[in-house]
């Protein structure tokens, strides 16, 4: 949603005469972070894309509108129109939805205004040559399109056939144990020396993260080594608007987009690692049994816990459920849907031991435990996400020779798996077999991230202090 917006106000900006792009004020930054919000809500894709393109669609509005009253007109006489077209594929039918959103405002002074709106009988004063502006802005945007279909029908080609150019986008100088990606911020958090931020294609760190607890201070661990040090990161979590992360020693950090440190509280009770998910404007942790939420933003009071419940068993994973709310696995071998006021949605056995990674499907949710073993489970009626305790039904299931610490979904319908066996494997979605295996890593790799915007790109910790990025884009 957020690319189809750029595209399209570049297009409509390098057609407007003489108007430099420093008087566009484009505000991509809360565009961004609406998109994110809905798409890591478990929207899918589709729909999540329609919302924030609205959002978008509106934005493009103003903020011609503004470029309307700060940049004269290059001819007087003539209306300016700037037609944002955005394409939508829609995943699930396999079909496009177009929206069209377009600005007119005519040489009197005319008001904006969207199609659909009351005043929209009104006569226009279109020219010839603003209809030749919206036909050569139209063709812009078909060009657009059919390149971004060439580029997703490689990456899935690639990814079908094991093909990317790989090699280190990272190495700090500590052990790396999480990592988290978006965009091209790259955040790498560590063993003792907190969190740093990178951007793709830079040798060195852009900002430091400082975080509590001593180096030297060892507490239990979800791993074969049973300790960590208080200080390693345990969870990372990036929006676009905040970084979150939990540590081994049960606290919490959150800091801003800009570096600033919002919150950093530790969890009360006996110290266990912290597992941290970004919820629209909240932060939900979990340490132990216990599962908190905060709120976040500027009217907000971070240190507040808005929300809290003791769960049943101790959590070894979290991540944010479809229409809001938290998936949680325990030790227990448990799932539990939670809404956002952590009221219990579902909750199902899922395996015999502690269940340690979470992904959401397109038509289920898939789930990995201490022992390795990799679980498909489908709704038995119509597909779709399950969310009472007699929707699981098991598809398919695959195995790890260690515990599974990271599930997500790759290009050309792919399930991605890493695990502290040291190995990442790709296997089909639909009936679980194993594609290929990425080798390089060790036993310790924590995560596995993709580029969700196109799946171009993957990222994974697990060679001792460098980060690698997989590139399934041909092109580049």
């Amino acid at each position: 949603a957020v690319r189809c917006y750029t595209q399209a106000m570049a297009a409509a900006t390098s057609l407007v005469v003489g108007a430099p792009k420093s008087l566009l004020p484009l505000r991509l930054n809360t565009a961004v972070g609406d998109a994110i919000a809905k798409r890591q809500q478990g929207h899918s894709e589709a729909a999540a894309g329609q919302r924030a393109m609205i959002v978008c669609s509106r934005r493009l509005v103003a903020d011609a509108t503004q470029l309307q009253g700060k940049w004269p007109r290059s001819r007087s006489g003539t209306s300016m129109a700037i037609v944002g077209l955005f394409v939508l594929r829609n995943f699930r039918r396999s079909r496009r939805s177009t929206l069209t959103v377009a600005l007119q405002c005519s040489s009197d002074g005319g008001q904006p205004r969207l199609p659909g709106s009351d005043d929209e009988s009104r006569p226009s004063s279109v020219t010839e040559e603003d209809k030749a502006m919206l036909t050569e802005l139209r063709r812009r945007a078909d060009a657009l399109t059919e390149k971004e279909q060439q580029r997703a029908q490689s990456i899935d080609k690639n990814w079908a056939q094991g093909q990317a150019r790989m090699g280190p986008v990272a190495a700090v100088d500590d052990w790396v144990r999480r990592v988290a990606f978006l965009g091209r911020d790259l955040f790498v958090g560590t063993a003792s020396t907190g969190v740093q931020r990178f951007r793709l294609g830079d040798p060195e760190p852009r900002q430091r993260y400082a975080v509590m607890g001593k180096s030297d201070v060892f507490v239990p661990a979800d791993h074969q080594a049973e300790t960590d040090p208080e200080t390693s990161v345990t969870s990372l979590w990036w929006d676009g608007r905040w970084l979150a992360a939990g540590l081994a020693g049960g606290r919490l950090h959150v800091w801003g987009a800009e570096g600033e440190s919002i919150l950093a509280v530790a969890a009360p009770g006996s110290p266990r690692p912290c597992y941290v998910s970004i919820i629209e404007d909240m932060v939900v942790s979990a340490t132990d049994m216990l599962l908190e939420r905060r709120r976040l933003g500027d009217a907000a009071n971070p240190q507040v816990v808005e929300a809290s419940v003791t769960l049943p068993s101790r959590v070894h994973c979290l991540m944010p459920a479809p229409k809001s709310g938290v998936i949680v696995g325990m030790e227990d071998g448990f799932i539990e849907i939670r809404d956002v006021d952590f009221e219990l949605v579902a909750r199902h056995r899922v395996s015999t031991t502690a269940v340690s990674a979470v992904c959401i499907a397109k038509d289920g949710l898939l789930t990995g435990n201490a022992a390795g073993e990799i679980v498909f489970w489908q709704a038995e009626a119509d597909g779709g996400f399950p969310r009472t305790s007699q929707d699981w039904q098991p598809v398919w299931r695959a195995t790890h020779d260690g515990r599974v610490v990271a599930i997500r979904l790759g290009g050309t319908n792919s399930v991605v798996t890493g695990a502290l066996d040291g190995t990442v494997r790709v296997w089909r979605c639909e009936d679980g077999e194993m594609r290929y295996q990425i080798p390089g890593h060790k036993v310790w790799l924590g995560s596995i991230c993709i580029d969700d915007n196109d799946k171009g790109l993957m990222v994974t910790d697990g060679r001792d202090n460098a980060v690698y990025l997989y590139n399934f884009r041909s092109e580049e």
